[in-house]
């Protein structure tokens, strides 16, 4: 059975059709930085993506996180913290390339 690692994402739609990514899973967060990396071709330039990390929101790491994202063609990114008893981060970003 396929799951978000190994589905190919062409089969869930072509190229540049999304407007916004989401992508919530229950990994640690370069786990999740590297289904940003495999789903993006995926969403249309200027739309939006919004990852959940899992990781506390105290974390230095963040900052390296949001850097991995800008780096894959994101900007405008804004980190939300819904709740600071949970250890999620939000990141929210706009696909430039």
């Amino acid at each position: 059975m396929d799951n978000a690692f190994t589905i190919d994402p062409l089969v869930i739609t072509d190229y540049e059709t999304l407007d916004l990514l989401i992508i919530d899973v229950t990994t640690d967060p370069s786990g999740t930085l590297q289904l940003l990396s495999k789903f993006t071709p995926l969403l249309k330039i200027s739309g939006h993506a919004l990852l959940a990390l899992k990781i506390d929101p105290e974390s230095p790491l963040i900052n390296d996180h949001a850097t991995t994202m800008m780096s894959l063609g994101y900007s405008h990114l804004r980190q939300i913290v819904l709740d600071k008893s949970r250890k999620e981060v939000h990141l929210f970003a706009r696909r430039e390339k």
